[in-house]
C-alpha cells in the first residue's frame, strides 16, 4: 500500500511495497520529477505506475498515452498525485485523466488521516510518518521532493 501527501509545496511518500499482508520492500520510490519539474506520486499497481512514470518523464504527450492492461479484480489500478511547479495539485486516474485537486491532498492508505494532520500544521513528511506508525501497509523510507522550476531551452 501507499501514502502520498502534499501541501502544495512539497510531496512525501512512504517506501513500503506490499502484496497482500506480505511486505516486499521498504525502499520503493513512489515519487519522482516529471520532465516539466512537477512532482508525481503513484499509488496502486507498481507495473502500471512505471508506465505512468515513463509517460511523465517523456513530457506527458496526450497523443502517446500508454496502453495499460486493466488490473485483475484483486489488483489496484494506478492513480497519481501531481504537484506542479506553480503549486497547483492534480489527481490522475488510470485513464490518464487529470483533474484539479485540493492543495492539501493525499492518496492511498491513510490519506484522510494525512490530510487532517497537514491541516493541523504537519508537513507532508510528518503526516506520512504518522500514518506509517498506525497503518502497517505504510512504512519504510519516507521520501520528500519539491517541484523544480521549468528549465528554459537553450537557443
Amino acid at each position: 500500500m501507499t501514502c502520498i501527501a502534499t501541501d502544495g509545496k512539497t510531496m512525501a511518500a512512504d517506501g513500503r511495497m506490499c502484496t497482500g499482508d506480505l511486505i516486499v520492500n521498504d525502499e520503493t520510490v513512489k515519487i519522482f520529477h516529471a520532465r516539466d519539474g512537477s512532482v508525481v506520486g503513484t499509488s496502486g499497481d507498481a507495473a502500471m505506475g512505471e508506465l505512468v512514470r515513463e509517460w511523465f518523464q517523456k513530457g506527458e504527450n496526450p497523443n502517446k498515452i500508454p496502453s495499460l492492461t486493466m488490473p485483475k479484480e484483486d489488483d489496484s489500478p494506478v492513480s497519481a498525485l501531481i504537484l506542479r511547479p506553480d503549486g497547483r495539485v492534480e489527481w490522475m486516474n488510470h485513464h490518464f485523466a487529470c483533474v484539479p485537486f485540493a492543495r492539501v491532498a493525499a492518496i492511498g492508505s491513510g490519506s484522510e488521516v494525512a490530510i487532517g494532520l497537514m491541516m493541523t500544521g504537519m508537513s507532508p513528511r510528518e503526516a506520512v510518518e504518522a500514518v506509517a506508525r498506525q497503518v502497517t501497509s505504510v512504512g519504510g523510507r519516507i521520501m520528500e521532493l519539491k517541484p523544480r522550476a521549468r528549465r528554459k531551452a537553450n537557443k
